[in-house]
């Protein structure tokens, strides 16, 4: 088992165990569903209401280092806790905000990345719409390796709907465009 893994098993084990839905995104994702690239963290998305979220942050810091000096603050203002998993693996712990992403979580599926390894991932789909929102250029290329690799079997639909509602709330509709295009590129293109 790499660090990564032994991370990886930490990390949801500890969350297991508390019951608190969760699901991997980020790099993980992305080694999941689409072009597989380096990565040395774990992005995790948990689901924890308002009034367990200190309690949670607290336990966190018990069994994790916290990356912060204020952790309490530092979530209010970013939803994000960064921690170190195991010594050489960092995570960032993401806490829900929108209905959207706590249906992300329902959706999160568990897949086997290596021997004996299950992780709960984001939806191939849901992980697009992630990335699409974040408007980073290595985002954009993982979306293309996603579309390369799982094509029509995204559902288009799904992620359309999502790319319209959060283009419109972000005032940013280069997003859908973007995706848009880059679906009739690969995934099209590849049809005929």
């Amino acid at each position: 088992m790499n660090k990564l893994e032994g991370a990886l098993k930490e990390i949801q084990n500890f969350l297991k165990d508390r019951g608190i839905p969760y699901m991997i995104i980020g790099g993980i994702g992305n080694l999941v569903w689409g072009e597989p690239r380096m990565t040395v963290d774990i992005d995790i998305t948990v689901h924890i209401s308002d009034t367990n979220e200190r309690d949670f942050i607290k336990e966190t810091g018990s069994k994790f280092k916290v990356l912060v000096g204020n952790p309490d603050e530092f979530v209010k203002k970013t939803r994000v806790l960064p921690i170190e998993i195991t010594e050489s693996v960092k995570g960032d712990i993401i806490f829900t905000g929108l209905e959207y992403e706590k249906m992300a979580i329902e959706r999160a599926v568990e897949v086997e990345i290596s021997k004996n390894i299950n992780v709960r991932v984001c939806t191939a789909e849901d992980l697009i719409i992630y990335k699409a929102i974040s408007e980073r250029e290595k985002d954009w290329q993982d979306i293309e390796g996603i579309l390369l690799r799982r094509g029509a079997l995204l559902d288009k639909k799904y992620i359309l709907n999502w790319l319209s509602q959060f283009a419109s709330a972000l005032d940013k509709p280069g997003i859908k465009k973007r995706f848009e295009g880059l679906w009739k590129e690969i995934v099209e293109g590849s049809k005929k």
